[in-house]
């Protein structure tokens, strides 16, 4: 029976009421005086101490629903909404639970966590991304709750291009930093993946891609929004550069490529490959059995360029 709905008619009963008809009728009844959850603020590190939670109250960050079943079959589900109760489900959420005595009881990620818990007094953290929320709860003899957290979250997702150039199969690599919050100045995601959706906290970050092993960076700001995904489009203005060896096709080659100041820019291995540069001049050496082969080149934004060593 959850304590949204009515109550049955009214039976007559002995003065002594045992403890599972007492917690119906406090749940159906009178729930504000359950202590079922206190919200908590989100920067509240783990190990504070715990609050008395006397009533139920309303909170932008979680819906609650409460049942009742025999004592020892006492349980709690939770799960999460990105942004508001309205939007979808967050899934994989790292779920990390605690007891009275701030032991971890519970450690998983998944899209709900769902446990039969013996009553008492209990932490939780939900994490998504960087998105992190903590709760406190109190799950008494013969109650179930079900918990739903909304989490201040979106996602980005970052497309890199070199501008004047169709297509490439060049990797990128993304750097994430927050510019607001409590992760403000933090590395929070990085990936390696072109267009990997990255979950974060609402607000605002600070983009860094590079196009592959090369020098060509680019960097911009963007806000999250709460239950969006949020493209960002990074146009790189840089060539791309195409390195060969004209050789035998079992040799080892070892290549550096140095700006015109002699500062490296990229050292990679292999027969070929190829890397994004900002225009300008540069010099490419290939060590092979010993030997080095060097090219001095130039290359323009939008320009695809071979550079071909042999021996």
């Amino acid at each position: 029976m959850d304590a949204s709905t009515r109550p049955s008619a009214i039976r007559r009963q002995k003065l002594q009421l045992n403890k599972r008809a007492l917690a119906a009728f406090l749940v159906v009844l009178i729930p504000s005086i359950l202590p079922v959850l206190a919200a908590q603020n989100a920067s509240m590190p783990l190990d504070a101490a715990p609050e008395t939670v006397a009533s139920i109250t309303k909170s932008p960050t979680q819906a609650i629903a409460i049942g009742v079943v025999n004592p020892g079959e006492e349980s709690v589900s939770l799960t999460a909404h990105v942004a508001d109760f309205k939007s979808d489900l967050a899934s994989g959420i790292h779920w990390q639970l605690r007891n009275e005595l701030r032991e971890l009881v519970y450690d998983e990620t998944a899209d709900e966590f769902s446990k039969s818990l013996p009553p008492g007094i209990y932490f939780v953290e939900a994490s998504y991304g960087n998105a992190i929320l903590r709760e406190q709860f109190t799950l008494l003899e013969g109650n179930r709750l079900s918990i739903s957290f909304a989490l201040n979250a979106g996602a980005l997702r970052v497309l890199p291009a070199l501008k004047g150039i169709a297509t490439t199969e060049i990797g990128s690599q993304t750097l994430v930093f927050a510019m607001s919050g409590p992760d403000r100045g933090k590395l929070v995601a990085q990936s390696a993946v072109a267009g990997e959706v990255l979950t974060l906290r609402a607000g605002l970050y600070r983009v860094e891609n590079r196009f592959g092993a090369g020098n060509a960076v680019a960097v911009t700001d963007v806000r999250v929004r709460p239950g969006l995904i949020s493209g960002l489009e990074v146009t790189h203005l840089g060539g791309l550069a195409r390195f060969s060896f004209a050789g035998s096709p079992s040799a080892k080659v070892n290549w550096e490529v140095k700006a015109q100041s002699g500062q490296g820019v990229a050292s990679f291995e292999g027969q070929q490959q190829e890397i994004a540069l900002k225009p300008g001049t540069y010099q490419a050496e290939a060590f092979v059995d010993g030997e080095v082969l060097s090219a001095k080149f130039s290359i323009s934004a939008g320009e695809e360029r071979d550079i071909l060593l042999g021996n």
